[in-house]
């Protein structure tokens, strides 16, 4: 049986309003992106209220950095722009009225994730808010800024606090000795963070990253031992074999320099 075909509408031919009512987030890839690229050119003023998240950047130009949206944004042709965000609300609205908190929190913008779980965190249920404590503090790469606050959340003591490790991740944590060492690769005065690693490989690979990244002195590693149950989490979602633990909790700590390594190195 032959597989039925979308006609594509006329967009040209079609008001803004039109446009945004004849909507279909089910359309096929092509016929949304031919909806998105007409949007993209319709004149319509980026709507007041997100005026505020506006930044101009002397390499990209006007950009909006708004939690729903962050990209370049003409303010006098923000057709597509406005209309993302309004979509995005309205998604989140629903997620709310069904208390899909996971979805809710992940619904924003990369850089406004911890934003976000802290905005909704007093309707999180308690399975809820460690799952999602979890995912976020695994998916952002900038932690540093919010170290006080991680430690706050992770030291809840919110019932049902199992389910912020998998399964395999409370089985690997359970069998560690009662103290073992802890690795943490770092560039300037930043060493005594919340994420350390028990593969000292890995720390120094993130010290020689970090270095690359910025300008902050020279890449370092922190290694020192930790009692099991001081430790707050053990993550290995992406490989990295993560210790959380409170820096003041970390003992014996001796600092060495990392070598520069192979930069293209398969991490």
């Amino acid at each position: 049986m032959a597989k039925k075909q979308t006609l594509k509408p006329n967009f040209s031919k079609m008001t803004t309003n039109e446009l945004k009512a004849a909507f279909d987030s089910e359309w096929p890839f092509e016929v949304r992106s031919s909806w998105n690229g007409e949007m993209f050119q319709r004149e319509e003023p980026l709507e007041k209220k997100l005026h505020p998240y506006l930044e101009w950047h002397n390499m990209l130009g006007s950009m909006l950095k708004h939690p729903l949206y962050v990209g370049s944004c003409d303010p006098e042709q923000a057709a597509l722009v406005n209309f993302t965000i309004e979509q995005s609300q309205s998604q989140i609205d629903r997620l709310i009225s069904k208390r899909k908190w996971y979805q809710v929190v992940f619904m924003h913008e990369r850089a406004f994730l911890f934003d976000a779980f802290r905005q909704y965190i007093d309707q999180f249920d308690d399975k809820s808010y460690w799952q999602i404590l979890a995912a976020v503090w695994t998916d952002q790469e900038q932690l540093w800024q919010n170290r006080k606050l991680y430690l706050q959340l992770f030291q809840s003591p919110r019932p049902q606090r199992q389910f912020l490790m998998t399964a395999a991740e409370r089985r690997k944590l359970d069998g560690m000795p009662d103290e073992f060492p802890v690795y943490r690769g770092f560039i300037g005065k930043r060493g005594k963070g919340l994420s350390w690693t028990i593969d000292q490989s890995k720390a120094e690979w993130f010290a020689r990253r970090f270095a690359m990244l910025t300008h902050l002195g020279q890449p370092r590693l922190l290694e020192g031992i930790v009692k099991k149950k001081d430790v707050l989490a053990y993550f290995n979602g992406r490989k990295e074999k993560e210790i959380v633990v409170d820096p003041a909790n970390v003992r014996s700590l001796r600092t060495s320099a990392v070598q520069p390594g192979d930069d293209n190195e398969d991490e």
